[in-house]
Order: C-alpha cells, then sequence, then structure tokens
C-alpha cells in the first residue's frame, strides 16, 4: 500500500508537470537546484499522509526516533485488523536520498536496514533515491557530488542495482524495497521562465 502510493507520487511528479515542487526557485539563468533531503521527506511524508491517513488506517510519522541520535525520515504503520477485530500492525521505514548523497549505494544496507530495521518490530522497509539528473541543474557542489556517486549508470541501471541490492537485503523477518523516483525537469513549466539551456549530459 505504502509502496504502490510513492509509485503513484512519482508519477504524478512527472506527467502532472509537477516537477518544480521538488526544485528550488529557479536562477535569472533559469537553472535550479533540488530541495534537501528533509524538504523532499517532507513533501513524501505530506502526500502520504494525504493519500493513506484516514482512509486506510496508516499513521504517517517524520523524524522518529530509533536511538541516540538516529531518526527514520518517515515511518508509517498500517493496523491490518485480523479476524477479531484486532489490529495487527504493520511498520514500514522510509529512507529518503538525494541522487548526490555520498553513501547511497550504501545506505540501504548500513543505515536502512542495520540501524533503523528492528526484529519483529519495524519489518518492511523503503529506501527512496530522488534522481535529478537533467540539463536544468545548475553548478553546484551538490551536482558534483552526485555525478561522482553516479558512475556510469542513468536511471534504468541505477534502478536496477538498487532493487538487486534490496532483494539481496532482504531479511526472513522482513522486506527491503528500493524506489527511484525521477525528479529531472523537463521544460514543463511556465514559457516565460523556459529557455534551453546547454547539453551537458543529462544521464536520464
Amino acid at each position: 500500500m505504502v509502496r504502490e502510493s510513492i509509485d503513484r507520487f512519482a508519477v504524478r511528479l512527472q506527467t502532472d508537470s509537477r516537477q518544480w515542487l521538488v526544485w528550488n526557485e529557479f536562477h535569472e539563468t533559469v537553472l535550479a537546484s533540488p530541495k534537501d533531503e528533509t524538504q523532499l521527506s517532507q513533501l513524501l511524508a505530506l502526500h502520504l499522509e494525504y493519500e493513506l491517513t484516514g482512509r486506510h488506517q496508516v499513521a504517517v510519522n517524520r523524524e522518529v526516533v530509533v536511538g541516540r541520535d538516529r531518526f527514520i525520515d518517515i515511518h508509517a504503520e498500517l493496523n491490518k485488523p485480523d479476524a477479531d477485530g484486532w489490529t495487527d500492525p504493520i511498520s514500514v521505514c522510509i529512507e529518503v536520498k538525494g541522487c548526490w548523497h555520498r553513501e547511497i549505494w550504501r545506505a540501504m544496507e548500513k543505515q536502512l536496514r542495520d540501524l533503523y530495521m528492528a526484529k519483529g518490530v519495524r519489518e518492511r522497509g523503503l529506501y527512496v533515491v530522488f534522481w535529478f539528473f537533467c540539463d536544468y541543474w545548475v553548478e553546484e557542489s551538490r551536482r558534483e557530488d552526485a555525478i561522482k556517486m553516479r558512475g556510469k549508470h542513468d536511471l534504468p541501471s541505477a534502478r536496477k542495482r538498487l532493487e538487486k541490492q534490496a532483494e539481496k537485503l532482504s531479511l526472513e523477518w522482513g522486506r527491503l524495497e528500493a524506489v527511484i523516483i525521477d525528479a529531472g525537469l523537463d521544460g514543463s513549466w511556465p514559457a516565460s521562465l523556459r529557455k534551453q539551456p546547454k547539453k551537458r549530459g543529462s544521464a536520464k
């Protein structure tokens, strides 16, 4: 249920021309910079709350404490009634990363699984990466870091790599899934702001 909702968020981000929601204000050169990971988590949590809270008995919380100086980006708890009417809660940890994060290929194991998921308590994990590569990303340190971390990967190959990693890391008592959200701008914003930037390899 939570994974499907995130998939809908990803689709709407592209099909409804809402890419600007995950980007900061445009610069004079009509280049932009991505929102930070805290803002991305907030946007995704708001979407989950809107879609799932109330109608599906899902509680969505942000920055949930799981230990000293350890916080889950988003925690969703699904209350699933059994035959007798009692609820059997299903706990889902969601870790959100921007494509510039220097631990993007390791954080699913070292952070989400090893630090945040606890046997019998938080049995499911979702690793969500926002993929911002496009021609409209302004030159900045995060973009430089993202290019280094991307290596030779484009969007499909990065998605395949993380999905395989999630499958490998999944434990008997739980399940890990990876989601890459295409957050690149395609120029679908007000014509008065639109210019054609120099091509520089978007790697979508």
